[in-house]
């Protein structure tokens, strides 16, 4: 069954109608995969996957009920958030796993590092940079970040095309200042 429109589609999942799920699979699959793979291992990109489904499923779909957007963009947005925390959590749950073990056997002496730790260190750093720039700053260098447009963000926020070019430009330079970049 087709769905005429995204709310329609999330409607349908939430009353856990089979040929839904069907559809939002059909149509989410890739961007839940492709941000999965930019977080974690391919093998551990899938299990991901399933994870994200299953949380979107848990508390009678609360996820879905949560979203309060309009647009498929701004789905998009919340889906690959959903899953970026997933995966955080997962590397989280690893570490600590990979830490017992380590404890158990006693080779404290030598922890090995994720090859993911400076990468982590840059993305906190960058989050705390973001979190001191206004909301529409933020917002703005979030979705660029992502990938997405400056048409596509006006359309996002419901504001001109200047305005996010104009966020933008300040938002970059707010954060090299903010980094020591300048």
């Amino acid at each position: 069954m087709r769905y005429s429109s995204l709310q329609t589609l999330l409607h349908a999942c939430i009353e856990k109608q089979e040929d839904a799920w069907r559809s939002f699979i059909q149509k989410f699959d890739k961007l839940i995969l492709g941000t999965a793979s930019y977080y974690t291992t391919e093998n551990e990109s899938k299990d991901v996957v399933q994870i994200v489904y299953m949380k979107l499923l848990e508390e009678d779909c609360k996820r879905l009920k949560n979203f309060e957007g309009e647009s498929e963009i701004a789905f998009k947005v919340y889906l690959k958030k959903i899953t970026r925390y997933v995966c955080l959590a997962e590397w989280k749950k690893n570490q600590k796993h990979n830490s017992i073990e380590l404890l158990e056997s006693e080779q404290v002496a030598t922890i090995p590092q994720p090859q993911s730790e400076g990468h982590q260190l840059l993305e906190e750093e960058w989050e705390n940079s973001l979190m001191q720039l206004p909301p529409n700053e933020r917002e703005c260098i979030q979705w660029l970040k992502l990938g997405y447009t400056n048409r596509e963000i006006a359309e996002m926020m419901g504001v001109s095309i200047n305005t996010v070019l104009s966020w933008s430009k300040r938002a970059k330079e707010k954060l090299a200042k903010i980094l020591g970049k300048e």
